[in-house]
């Protein structure tokens, strides 16, 4: 993704977004990165200085900004912003929406809350991280544009495909991971190799979670302090299975690293977890019911159905493994080349719509 430094670096890009320490902080991470690479100027939740502060009522901007004559004005620049764009993260900021010449957002579409709909007029663009939010956003009469996400790399310099039998559940602070389930059939099959569990006493926001923090059986270790980059790598790259039978996923972040080291990853057979694990790519897990969250479906997966899954990885060949965990990384890649170009062609588009020219495209001058 090549990008035409001396043209980008004078867009000035806000993102906004709670760093919560975990996915939100990941979204966060690859925006900013492929932005920089780019070679846009990236602001993080930046609040207008003294010079640049020149409304304080952004109430009143904000809702200027939605109707008929502030998009008219806004075409005719009728006040000079201090950003080209905004990049509304999950939630939308409406004191900030009149900050900038445009306004996208990138939701995650089971924590999509009823107080950001009114709100959705004065987004130009909602950029999807999966299938399953545009389609949903289209429902809501948005504009929306598919650009993918990109996942971190995991896979260390000179890794082998070779790893160990044993399997890696992280769920971090999330109650959506499908942590019980995991640990429900782990537990009655006493037998199988050893299974590590990641998963924190405290939630995001800092109060305590009310969860097993003991393991129910001998081959099972929870872990409940947060454990540091390099050893969290580690055992990314030695564990055979990735199991992450997610309830809900905005995009799926611990399954994209499970990809990126060539893990067997077993998780479930609904969007967007199955936009990522596909039929020879991974292992897909029945759901047994569902129910509402957000815009989106929170999905729980049949304890039966993941039990013969995983025995099924388990009963592999470390060759067989080995050709899925490497279809895997080849579609991990593919998936993030993807993204950065979707993101180059998305920006060409938002930037050609505020600069008032015709063509949409022309995604050469932002890469």
């Amino acid at each position: 993704m090549k990008g035409n430094v001396a043209h980008n670096v004078k867009k000035r890009i806000n993102i906004l977004a709670w760093m919560n320490g975990g996915g939100l902080s990941r979204d966060v991470d690859v925006l900013r990165a492929a932005l920089a690479q780019l070679g846009f100027t990236v602001f993080l939740n930046r609040e207008l200085d003294g010079v640049e502060r020149r409304v304080s009522v952004s109430g009143v901007l904000t809702r200027l900004h939605a109707s008929r004559l502030g998009k008219a004005m806004t075409a005719r620049d009728w006040l000079r912003r201090p950003f080209d764009l905004n990049v509304h993260i999950e939630d939308i900021r409406p004191g900030y929406l009149w900050m900038a010449k445009r306004n996208v957002l990138i939701p995650n579409q089971e924590w999509f809350r009823d107080w950001c709909r009114p709100h959705l007029p004065a987004i130009d663009a909602v950029w999807a991280k999966s299938r399953l939010a545009g389609r949903l956003f289209a429902e809501l009469g948005c504009t929306t544009r598919f650009v993918g996400w990109s996942g971190a790399d995991r896979k260390e310099p000179g890794a082998s495909g070779r790893k160990a039998l044993t399997a890696l559940h992280i769920s971090g602070a999330s109650r959506e991971k499908g942590t019980e389930a995991v640990l429900d059939v782990w537990s009655r099959n006493p037998d199988w190799p050893m299974l590590r569990v990641l998963r924190r006493t405290r939630a995001y926001a800092g109060s305590l979670i009310h969860w097993r923090e003991r393991a129910s059986a001998a081959n099972i270790e929870i872990i409940t302090e947060r454990v540091d980059e390099p050893t969290l790598v580690r055992m990314q790259n030695e564990s055979a299975l990735c199991l992450c039978p997610s309830e809900a996923e905005g995009f799926g972040h611990v399954i994209a690293e499970g990809m990126s080291v060539g893990a067997v990853v077993i998780t479930t057979d609904a969007p967007p977890m199955n936009e990522l694990v596909t039929r020879g790519t991974g292992l897909l897990v029945a759901v047994e019911r569902s129910r509402p969250m957000g815009l989106g479906e929170r999905y729980v997966v049949s304890l039966d159905d993941l039990e013969e899954k995983i025995r099924l990885a388990l009963a592999m060949t470390d060759a067989e493994r080995e050709a899925i965990g490497q279809a895997a990384r080849a579609q991990f890649e593919a998936m993030n080349e993807g993204f950065r170009e979707r993101l180059a062609a998305s920006l060409a588009a938002i930037f050609a719509e505020a600069d008032g020219r015709t063509d949409p495209a022309s995604p050469s001058e932002l890469r």
